[in-house]
């Protein structure tokens, strides 16, 4: 499990989600990395997952 935590250029406030795998992780930046305006990934086991 891997869990997203971001910003967004139109919401300030710190939002988190909850992914299966990394290859959602990764569709979910695709389709998103205009509106993000930070974001870090984790995995379950506390460890940053840099992509």
């Amino acid at each position: 499990m891997y869990l997203v935590e971001f910003t967004t250029y139109t919401n300030p406030a710190e939002v988190s989600y909850e992914f299966g795998s990394i290859d959602d992780v990764k569709t979910f930046l695709e389709k998103n990395r205009e509106l993000l305006q930070f974001y870090v990934v984790v995995h379950k086991n506390g460890n940053i997952v840099k992509l």
